[in-house]
């Protein structure tokens, strides 16, 4: 059974997702471990004397990083990451249901081909939408969240405390 995890702590990660940095739910302490391209490069290191000249957290990230790779799955689970989360069908989606048909087909619009990301980010501005973007944005990766949790069969709250349990 996984310990619970604070829903905004999965979010994060997801916002934060990127291609050189992976995130992993530890359930044993219910913590979200964040584990970076160099970091992988590093736990690669033969030379265990070699890790003693690094700083402590790094020899500490990088041993987190073998454990995980060597856990098989059963302990940490792997976040979704950027090709899991899908950001163009978010940005499509704000669009399409946008109530404004004239600013919902502007940001259609927008979204086509090389360089939407950059055209629908300026057009937020323009249409001072910056505020409402967010929070939709938000929502759909609390959805993701929600949805990786529950299939993980991951318990989760989304107060910014866990409760103790007081049985223990």
């Amino acid at each position: 059974m996984s310990v619970p995890v604070k829903l905004k702590d999965i979010v994060e990660a997801l916002e934060m997702a990127s291609d050189s940095i992976t995130y992993y739910f530890d359930r044993r302490t219910g913590q979200v471990e964040m584990i970076s391209e160099d970091i992988t490069a590093g736990m690669h290191l033969e030379d265990e004397e070699a890790l003693d000249d690094h700083h402590d957290w790094l020899r500490e990230a990088i041993s987190k990083a073998r454990e995980i790779d060597t856990d098989e799955g059963e302990h940490f689970v792997k976040l979704p990451d950027k090709v899991d989360i899908h950001d163009y069908q978010i940005i499509e989606e704000f669009s399409r249901t946008y109530p404004s048909e004239r600013v919902s087909a502007a940001l259609l619009d927008a979204i086509k081909g090389k360089g939407a990301f950059r055209r629908f980010n300026n057009l937020i501005a323009q249409f001072s939408l910056q505020e409402r973007w967010n929070q939709f944005q938000q929502k759909a990766y609390e959805e993701i969240a929600i949805d990786w949790l529950e299939a993980n069969g991951i318990p989760y709250t989304c107060a910014d405390e866990l409760e103790v349990d007081n049985e223990m």
